[in-house]
């Protein structure tokens, strides 16, 4: 499970959230809603280690994965157990095209060939990506790059997935086609996951 204990975040002189705390299972879908501004993507980046690693911010209290307190951990130990998808994913793509970008991760985390062949298939399929697969990254749509941003996460198998608004900016079918998967993860595959979403109505019925 992940617990969070009385977290803190200051940035500056301001303090962003104070003495949060609650935990999730595996198996569940966490939403986090509330007003632009409040604080809610900086709590993802907190538990991702963003904050303070990579942008400034002062944290008090604890993260913890199984037991385990991650505060402090670089985010390269994370990343095999833990992904996060930016609230504009297009910023997160690292590579040229759909494939290579699905691969990146999974080259990074030294997956066999036989590991990264079979979880390139099962993305494919799972978020639909055939018509894509070779495709330039720039000739894509804004929701067709999401939905690679988001497939490129899933194909490295983490436990904990934190999504920051992954519809954003998604047509009404594309969005369904999201949270469809979303909630796959959660009861098929047992995967937990914390989703930051202020498409109240349409996110609703999936959550714990």
């Amino acid at each position: 499970m992940l617990e969070v204990r009385n977290l803190t975040l200051k940035i500056g002189k301001h303090k962003i959230f104070k003495n949060l705390s609650f935990s999730a299972n595996y198996g569940e879908l966490l939403l986090i809603k509330g007003s632009s501004g409040s604080g809610k993507s900086s709590l993802l980046q907190v538990i991702n280690q963003i904050i303070p690693n990579v942008l400034d911010g002062e944290v008090e209290g604890q993260v913890l994965i199984d037991g385990e307190e991650i505060n402090g951990m670089e985010i390269p130990q994370l990343s095999p157990k833990l992904a996060y998808m930016m609230q504009d994913s297009e910023t997160q793509l690292c590579t040229f095209n759909v494939k290579d970008e699905l691969l990146f991760g999974m080259e990074n985390l030294r997956m066999s060939k036989e590991a990264m062949d079979e979880r390139l298939d099962f993305v494919i399929n799972l978020f639909n990506l055939h018509e894509i697969i070779n495709e330039q990254l720039t000739s894509l749509s804004g929701g067709q790059m999401q939905k690679v941003a988001f497939a490129s996460l899933v194909a490295i198998n983490p436990d904990i997935y934190l999504l920051d608004e992954p519809t954003a900016n998604l047509d009404p079918a594309t969005t369904n086609e999201i949270l469809n998967i979303v909630n796959l993860l959660v009861k098929k595959y047992g995967k937990m996951v914390i989703i930051v979403e202020h498409k109240i109505d349409d996110i609703l019925p999936f959550v714990d």
